[in-house]
């Protein structure tokens, strides 16, 4: 089925701009640009201002980068096991409703952990050591897979995540779209 397509007028310096971000991301113009647009699209049928979003996400890099990370406010001062299996068992549900990828919310989850994050092509491993807070936020990390029906194995220091196969699927999709678009500019 072939697509419709209209002509989209940018000033010339943001095109070449956004050819250069494209290239150094492995990908065409064209799929950068619909990749962009459908995130836009998303955020805004979802209620958020996408200008808005990518403002808070660039605040949100400075942060991490001076330590902050993301962690539910009911788990302030309350880093109990049991509490932390039902906050992450709710947010997994929530997610899952949702339909938010569980993968995408692992990597932002763990992005920055002070623990050891092994990522394979068929699953994420969590280290840390037993009353770290990096154990609580890697045991919230599995509660919320486990939610989402992911195979979570938890032993006291190591929690293995298989992911599922669609993403792996569409990692491969992805990559092999990416291998495609740089053959076309050779």
């Amino acid at each position: 089925m072939v697509l419709q397509r209209k002509t989209l007028a940018l000033d010339e310096d943001i095109i070449n701009k956004l050819k250069e971000i494209a290239i150094k991301r492995g990908t065409t113009l064209s799929n950068y640009l619909r990749n962009l647009f459908s995130e836009v699209i998303d955020l805004e049928e979802r209620g958020y201002f996408a200008p808005k979003a990518l403002r808070e996400k660039k605040f949100e890099y400075i942060l991490n980068s001076l330590g902050f990370i993301y962690i539910p406010k009911d788990l302030i001062g309350n880093l109990r096991s049991d509490y932390i299996e039902r906050v992450g068992s709710k947010l997994g549900v929530v997610l899952k409703e949702l339909k938010v990828s569980v993968v995408d919310v692992i990597e932002l989850l763990t992005m920055h952990s002070q623990g050891s994050v092994i990522t394979e092509s068929n699953k994420v491993i969590l280290i840390a050591m037993p009353g770290t807070v990096e154990y609580y936020l890697n045991k919230l990390v599995a509660e919320i897979a486990k939610a989402t029906g992911l195979n979570v194995n938890d032993t006291s220091t190591l929690i293995s995540i298989e992911l599922p196969e669609e993403t792996l699927k569409l990692k491969l999709k992805e990559f092999e779209r990416r291998r495609g678009g740089r053959r076309r500019r050779r």
